[in-house]
């Protein structure tokens, strides 16, 4: 799935999803038009870590199937799960950038 196809240009917060408060995010997915997302972390992680996270696709909703459909009143909710391939810091301390050597969506 190209999640860069789905998402506005801009910054989108991403959670923990075993985090039951989700009171702040645990990231960010940085969309810019023309290049691949960029996933940031507020924490380092360890190569080779799994992580599932958790995302809103605004302007899209899910059909029963778990396929997407735009609807512009909707934002779909998107459960990921991958392993981080390499983790480097962008500026002293933090935010870190994240790459993943596999990421799959997860259907509920």
């Amino acid at each position: 799935m190209d999640l860069g196809a789905f998402l506005a240009a801009g910054a989108h917060p991403v959670f923990l999803f075993d985090d039951p408060a989700k009171s702040e995010p645990w990231g960010h997915v940085l969309s810019r038009p023309g290049r691949p997302v960029s996933w940031l972390a507020r924490e380092a992680a360890s190569p080779d870590s799994p992580v599932t996270i958790a995302i809103d696709l605004p302007g899209y909703g899910l059909l029963p199937d778990g396929s997407l459909r735009p609807d512009e009143a909707l934002s779909a909710p998107l459960v990921l799960s991958g392993v981080v391939r390499s983790c480097r810091v962008l500026a002293r301390n933090g935010p870190f950038v994240l790459r993943f050597g596999s990421l799959v969506r997860l259907l509920a």
